[in-house]
């Protein structure tokens, strides 16, 4: 359908559905939609009728936000902690001061 850069990780989990009724669950790929590139999460599942496997039935949840906002999340807490005390950071008309402790344990204190 063209949905993919590369279709063959799809097409090998539908073989391993088809011949071997293995249930595929929540596997990440992407898939392009709109000229976009998407993170999804596919699952895909044996149909059976008289015991055989006649088919399968798949599906798929865009996690391209939930991923976007990991990474995110990941990159400001590598830059915080790279950061020395007292830094301060002017954001929309808000001032943050950021403040690292660095506790020492001195015996006999």
């Amino acid at each position: 359908m063209g949905w993919h850069d590369d279709p063959n990780p799809f097409k090998n989990d539908e073989i391993k559905v088809l011949q071997k009724g293995i249930s595929i669950s929540r596997v990440h790929g992407k898939c392009t939609v709109n000229g976009e590139e998407r993170d999804i999460l596919a699952s895909k599942s044996p149909v059976y009728r008289d015991g055989q496997i006649i088919g399968l039935v798949g599906s798929f949840d865009d996690v391209t936000e939930e991923y976007r906002q990991r990474d995110e999340i990941s990159r400001l807490n590598q830059t915080l902690n790279s950061i020395p005390a007292g830094i301060a950071v002017l954001n929309h008309g808000v001032i943050i001061i950021f403040v690292l402790v660095l506790m020492i344990i001195l015996p006999n204190w």
